[in-house]
């Protein structure tokens, strides 16, 4: 017998592992154009959607999906730092300020990240650092606006050291990497232009860096079943790559719009079940 609609609404059909992850990495691709925390935003469909990687004794299956993710996002975001590099009125100081601010954030992850990562991983720890990347975006852009702004051929030492220690705060959940360096960049009085291109320069290598390390904790999980994380790891590349207008087309969005999203996730995040 067929079965009745209230059994198919309390038992929803869930999607395969790959279709899961290519569900997870289309949201993933574009969100990451975004100061708004794609890794939450992921987190925040599996457990609404019920998925099985929300369940927490299914950690490392969950961590090798956002592996997987954050590789695809590398194709879309090297393409956009290439591109920043060859703008740029000082290719050499930009790209300079990028591996500064690498370092200081590798050093920042080697010694604090295990332990937050173990420690802080919660809704309200993720809600919690969402909730203050919204504040430090509002405030840098009322210090920005206090300052004559600077461009990419002004970049200095103390720019990109901030910025490193702004992306190294970004191991902290909900932070987002993107958020903590745009934040960073704009306090220091770099222009829109400048302060994204420098947020992407120096965020590369240390995703690259983060999701190899990652990778290589993950290796069991993604050797037994890689189905699932290519499928993420592709849509999160195609639709990173087809949506990279995004920052350009949101450019002249009032700081406000990003706060008021993080904080409406932050919301959603704690009302998780």
């Amino acid at each position: 017998p067929r079965p009745s609609r209230s059994a198919s609404a309390a038992h929803p059909v869930v999607p395969s592992a790959p279709i899961r992850a290519a569900i997870a990495g289309a949201l993933h691709g574009a969100v990451e154009w975004l100061p708004v925390s794609s890794s939450g935003h992921v987190a925040l469909l599996i457990d609404a959607a019920g998925w099985p990687e929300g369940d927490p004794a299914r950690r490392r299956e969950r961590r090798a999906l956002e592996v997987a993710l954050h590789t695809g996002s590398l194709i879309p975001l090297g393409r956009r730092v290439a591109a920043d590099v060859r703008a740029s009125p000082s290719p050499s100081a930009l790209l300079g300020a990028g591996v500064v601010a690498t370092g200081l954030t590798s050093v920042i992850g080697a010694v604090a990240g295990e332990a937050v990562e173990s420690r802080f991983a919660g809704k309200r720890s993720v809600a919690a650092g969402l909730s203050v990347g919204s504040l430090a975006l509002v405030l840098a852009e009322r210090a920005a606006s206090r300052k004559p702004p600077r461009e990419l051929a002004e970049l200095r030492l103390p720019d990109a050291l901030v910025v490193g220690l702004a992306q190294g705060c970004a191991i902290w959940p909900g932070v987002s990497r993107r958020a903590a360096t745009l934040a960073a960049a704009r306090a220091r009085g770099l222009d829109p232009e400048a302060a994204s291109a420098l947020s992407w320069t120096a965020g590369l290598p240390t995703l690259l860096a983060a999701t190899g390390w990652q990778f290589w904790r993950t290796r069991d999980e993604l050797r037994a079943a890689p189905t699932a994380p290519i499928a993420g790891a592709a849509t999160s590349a195609v639709i990173g790559t087809a949506t990279s207008a995004l920052p350009a087309r949101t450019a002249a969005w009032p700081v406000v719009v990003w706060a008021v999203w993080r904080l409406a996730l932050a919301a959603a995040t704690l009302r998780r079940d």
